[in-house]
């Protein structure tokens, strides 16, 4: 990976290797502060590392439809399967979310569903058409149970389990790229962005306290725009 052309240990990643470089950071820095390191070119010495922040991994628009075609072909429970992708991208909740979903949870008046996050802190997310459709034919054939989402034994599904389902029909889909529910998550906030979306507001959907957690995507958006100007504007294709 790029900056780690000098830190390659057998089993290390360079975000673990870091510990060890600050350490040695907060030492020469004291030396330094206390007059005792002089030697020629300290002044350019990197004191403070910082980690490379590694941008997340999203699908594109055409792998999220082909993705949601193909628990059409499943003998069982293809509508359960196909509703927790498409919940997954319609609302960008986690996967620790999902699962707790009680169907008194769901306001189809108002298009939206109320979310248990981290910390227990509540908050609402929006839906639209495409998925209303799918959770109401979806409840209408479900069984009993209050969980929206529920395994062969009528019980709350596991985390593990949807993301059993996302690798399945991943392996399936024939996506090469390591795909979980959280690339899901990373795909609704970027397609968001991508189409214009502001930027506290895809924070309030993910559930985000910080707003430099949800800047991130920016970057990935940046870059959809970077590459997208240089394959289409005359002046940057010469």
């Amino acid at each position: 990976e790029k900056g780690n052309n000098n830190c390659s240990m057998p089993g290390n990643h360079y975000r673990t290797i870091i510990f060890p470089i600050n350490e040695e950071s907060i030492m020469l820095r004291n030396l330094r502060y206390n007059g005792q390191l002089n030697a020629p070119g300290i002044k350019y010495f990197n004191f403070n590392p910082k980690v490379e922040k590694k941008l997340p991994n999203y699908l594109s628009y055409n792998e999220i439809e082909t993705m949601l075609e193909v628990p059409d072909t499943f003998k069982n429970n293809s509508l359960r399967d196909k509703l927790i992708i498409e919940i997954l991208y319609s609302t960008g909740i986690r996967v620790s979310e999902l699962v707790n979903i009680k169907v008194k949870d769901i306001d189809f008046y108002n298009n939206q569903i109320l979310i248990l996050g981290k910390g227990n802190k509540e908050r609402y997310v929006i839906f639209g058409n495409t998925l209303k459709d799918m959770l109401k034919e979806y409840i209408s054939i479900k069984s009993d149970s209050e969980y929206l989402i529920t395994n062969k034994y009528n019980k709350k599904m596991s985390t593990r389990s949807i993301e059993e389902i996302v690798k399945k029909i991943v392996k399936i889909d024939g996506i090469k790229n390591k795909v979980t529910p959280h690339t899901i998550r990373h795909t609704f906030a970027t397609h968001m962005l991508n189409e214009g979306a502001d930027l506290r507001v895809v924070q309030e959907l993910l559930g985000h306290e910080n707003l430099k957690t949800t800047e991130v995507y920016t970057h990935v958006s940046n870059e959809r725009l970077r590459s997208v100007y240089l394959s289409s504007h005359p002046r940057a294709k010469k």
